[in-house]
């Protein structure tokens, strides 16, 4: 590294290979997979990529992209914990790369619980890598799942792949929003009774269609709505005012 900028032939070859690939990347799902295989290589299980506004006093997280368990996304959306996590109030604050432990030392009550429920989920060990553009804070990367500490200069690589894949993310992204094509009404209708705790077979009884399209309606708005999973899914819908619950 010279001068505080990575050269290219500072970068370890699995890094380099990485950079060079995300040229050819053109889907949200095929960069959650192509991520999720490099940051296993360094020891970790889980990540999230996501744009933040800059007014704290609009502080919302928007998820972009993220390979993380369900049933965290699901508690975390339903409880707000974005508005007491110290992980996302640090990010928008530091311009260099930490971990979720240092943003809790002078943590108590809602924001040591958020961050002792996630490593109960096994979101153990996070490190956090804060974007930032000429215009300030940008966006975070967050990585968890390990079971140790990075070597620092493995944290710097990781960090420049983070804001690598965030620039790639940008690109086929333009206003760093989730990306939604139109929904049928249809869609929109089982995403409500999702919201509200139906399972398919539930629904394929009130909707008097089978269970098998129930699923094939499921499948449709995950994918018009950029999301990865269902859950991920209703949240859009209702951000977006498509739903309402």
């Amino acid at each position: 590294m010279r001068g505080g900028v990575f050269d290219t032939y500072d970068l370890p070859l699995e890094v380099r290979k990485y950079n060079a690939g995300l040229r050819d990347i053109t889907e949200s799902q095929e960069l959650t997979k192509y991520f999720e295989d490099l940051i296993k290589k360094f020891g970790f299980k889980y990540f999230v990529i996501s744009a933040i506004p800059p007014m704290e006093d609009r502080l919302r997280e928007l998820l972009v992209v993220h390979n993380l368990p369900e049933a965290w996304v699901s508690e975390y959306i339903a409880n707000e914990y974005v508005k007491d996590d110290p992980v996302v109030r640090h990010c928008v604050r530091c311009h260099e790369p930490f971990y979720w432990t240092e943003a809790a030392i002078k943590e108590t009550g809602d924001g040591q619980k958020i961050l002792q429920r996630a490593e109960n989920l096994g979101l153990t060990n996070g490190i956090c890598f804060p974007i930032h553009n000429i215009n300030g804070f940008e966006a975070g990367v967050s990585l968890s799942g390990s079971r140790d500490k990075l070597p620092r200069p493995e944290m710097r690589y990781l960090y420049l792949a983070s804001i690598m894949t965030f620039n790639s993310l940008r690109n086929f992204r333009t206003d760093h929003t989730l990306r939604v094509e139109p929904i049928s009404a249809r869609e929109i209708e089982v995403l409500t009774w999702c919201a509200l705790g139906k399972t398919s077979k539930e629904l394929a009884y009130i909707l008097f269609i089978s269970e098998h399209t129930v699923n094939v309606h499921i499948k449709n708005a995950i994918h018009k709505l950029s999301a990865n999973n269902k859950t991920e899914a209703v949240a859009i819908a209702a951000r977006k005012g498509l739903i309402s619950i």
